[in-house]
């Protein structure tokens, strides 16, 4: 309410203490708010309107220092293996008992188990070579009894030895013959052939993997070049480069070559990572990784300017576009060489304009952005807008 006074307006005690209220009011209840909903809330009155960070005229941005240049990474020579294996250690060539019903006959070894990490299990092996008369076989292991069971002739004896019947020093194992019935005048003969403990194990290396050092510069390409020889079954080798696939097959010939786009490379610290399944091996030989880029030396048109931490936190949060529009005046060219912090992308601008976002190339407080081409280029604008 106005209140006239000699041709001048007043405004009411009345209306001002409505107004306070009011603005204490929603103070209040913007207070009230969980700070993720407040925040949001915040934010959606602050972006109502886009904010230009910053605007100017770049102008001639013609650079010479567009050289090409090659960098090749060589990596060790390594071997991936989940293929099973076996070691055999001999405790006879051949080995004859002779049974009666006067007592059994045996033949007794001692062994010392090289028990690692990646293996399956242990077991006796031999050949039965000859069988007579009625009798059994008997396997004891540090003198308790683990198989038993009637010989056939030309079959393979195998009898694994349990892990938990074992101990880390030296064990005993005895083959012993028992004659079956009570004829005095009959003899049980076993004659076994390539008596031998048999180890069996599994390759643990799954995977193996080597960071590189890409400098600063425009990407242009990359190629992976390496020998691979593969053994035991047909599982893929896999490749990854940065956490993204570039290559999962097996290789059909010895030499395995394997373009890389340049969007897969990153300005800095990289990760080229192998891995493959069971049942396999792969011996990965003279890797090497070239990486072709363009020099971009620092330009004398280059500018800084700062993110404060209101729109900083927009930005880490993820709740604002920024939006880098580059305008084309004249020229020739038809790309921009945009050096953003330290992060190099080409962009066209054959239709006269491009805009492209640049928030994870952003950085709270002090930022520097310069502008380059490889032919003559006259840029009329450059804005970097938060909407």
């Amino acid at each position: 309410m106005s209140i006239g006074r000699k041709g001048k307006s007043e405004v009411s005690p009345t209306g001002a203490i409505v107004l306070l209220v009011l603005l204490a009011g929603f103070l209040l209840f913007i207070l009230s708010l969980p700070q993720d909903y407040r925040d949001a809330t915040l934010d959606r009155i602050e972006s109502a309107t886009p904010e230009v960070l910053f605007q100017l005229t770049p102008g001639e941005v013609r650079t010479e220092t567009g050289a090409s240049s090659t960098t090749r990474y060589d990596f060790v020579n390594f071997k991936l293996d989940s293929e099973m294996s076996s070691i055999d250690s001999i405790l006879s060539s051949s080995l004859n008992l002779e049974a009666s019903v006067l007592g059994d006959d045996r033949g007794t070894y001692s062994f010392i188990p090289e028990w690692e990490a990646n293996t399956l299990g242990i077991s006796l092996n031999a050949f039965v070579q000859s069988y007579v008369g009625n009798g059994k076989i008997i396997i004891l292991l540090n003198g308790v009894q683990i198989y038993s069971g009637t010989p056939v002739v030309g079959s393979l004896l195998k009898v694994n030895l349990p892990s938990s019947g074992m101990f880390q020093g030296t064990n005993t194992l005895e083959v012993v013959l028992d004659k079956q019935g009570v004829n005095i005048f009959s003899q049980t003969k076993l004659g076994l052939t390539g008596v031998l403990l048999r180890t069996d194990s599994v390759g643990k290396d799954l995977s193996s993997s080597f960071n590189f050092e890409v400098e600063r510069g425009e990407l242009v390409s990359g190629t992976y070049t390496s020998i691979v020889q593969r053994s035991g079954a047909a599982v893929p080798l896999n490749i990854e480069l940065n956490g993204a696939s570039i290559y999962s097959g097996v290789p059909v010939t010895t030499i395995l070559t394997i373009p890389i786009s340049k969007e897969l490379l990153v300005q800095g610290t990289n990760n080229l990572a192998f891995s493959i399944g069971d049942g396999v091996a792969y011996e990965v030989l003279y890797s090497d990784l070239i990486v072709k880029a363009r020099s971009v030396e620092e330009a004398i048109n280059e500018y800084f300017f700062r993110i404060e931490r209101t729109p900083a936190k927009r930005i880490i949060n993820g709740r604002v576009d920024c939006l880098l529009e580059i305008i084309k005046g004249s020229g020739t060219a038809n790309e921009v060489i945009v050096d953003l912090n330290g992060r190099v992308s080409t962009h066209s601008v054959r239709a006269g304009e491009v805009s492209f976002d640049v928030c994870n190339s952003l950085v709270y407080g002090g930022n520097t952005i310069s502008f380059a081409s490889d032919d003559e280029l006259n840029l009329s604008s450059a804005s970097l807008i938060l909407s």
